[in-house]
């Protein structure tokens, strides 16, 4: 079955929708509490469906807030790391959103490096076997991220 990515032509106002919506019931599940900016952050991520820099962030919550400082931006970030409602790809220094937050997963991406579109894999994990590899030497994996750039269909035509 060929999987559909995150960026066909849609409605990001549902994504938006359904991304706060998940914070909320994380949020208070957790008993922590989804701030005005630490869901402006939530929306901004999923304003685009694209990988975004926490000063990007930055600059667009300041347009429209004032100045905003950084280490806000950056504890709000840490906030939804924490609640599993984004993903930071490490190769990019960017953030994602993360499209099932309410389920435990690890995650695995595909980035092109043409467009910049990602798209993330949760059906077939080969982290078991890197774990496996990872006991063999004695290494204890801390962050189970794997990062696969190429090309996307999209980009190839």
């Amino acid at each position: 079955m060929k999987k559909k990515s995150l960026h066909h032509p849609h409605n990001h106002t549902s994504c938006i929708a359904n991304a706060i919506l998940a914070a909320e019931k994380i949020s208070l599940k957790k008993k922590v509490q989804l701030t005005p900016l630490r869901r402006d952050i939530l929306k901004i991520i999923w304003g685009s469906h694209k990988p975004i820099k926490a000063y990007t962030i930055l600059s667009i919550l300041s347009k429209k807030k004032g100045v905003v400082a950084p280490l806000t931006i950056y504890r709000g970030l840490d906030f939804l790391l924490e609640l599993g409602l984004i993903h930071r790809l490490e190769s990019l220094n960017a953030f994602i959103g993360c499209p099932h937050p309410l389920s435990i997963h690890r995650s695995q991406f595909f980035i092109c490096t043409t467009c910049q579109d990602v798209m993330e894999m949760t059906t077939v994990s080969p982290i078991n076997l890197i774990k496996k590899e990872a006991e063999v030497i004695n290494f204890t994996i801390t962050e189970p991220i794997i990062e696969i750039k190429g090309c996307c269909q999209k980009c190839r035509i």
